[in-house]
């Protein structure tokens, strides 16, 4: 691997023809907005096992030149828990102009629905 790439990039070459998307009872999707950044700390805190506070959203989402809210899809309870998180990044990353999935996370209650 090459100095400085991502253990792994998830790749698709485009969005055709994906399944459709049924969430369980008890829970919503939607696009991220202002106020969710909390809620995004914790859910990939808690799913890579990182030490409370090592995720910050201002630096490793905001940032970052590829941000975009409308790339980041959030899975909420009823009740307005963030409990899943997945974004799209769009341009050139790590040598080349593509688009990869980044920061797919699911809180540890919540996996396997």
């Amino acid at each position: 691997m090459s100095e400085g790439l991502p253990q792994l990039v998830m790749h698709r070459p485009h969005l055709d023809d994906l399944p459709p998307l049924i969430l369980p009872t008890g829970y919503q999707l939607r696009w991220f907005e202002d106020g969710d950044e909390a809620g995004w700390c914790e859910v990939t805190e808690l799913a890579f096992e990182w030490d409370s506070g090592q995720a910050d959203f201002e630096t490793m989402m905001r940032s970052d030149s590829a941000y975009s809210p409308d790339r980041i899809k959030v899975v909420l309870t009823t009740q307005g828990q963030i409990v899943a998180t997945a974004s799209c990044w769009s341009g050139a990353r790590f040598g080349e102009d593509h688009r990869s999935l980044h920061y797919v996370a699911t809180h540890p209650e919540h996996r396997k629905r």
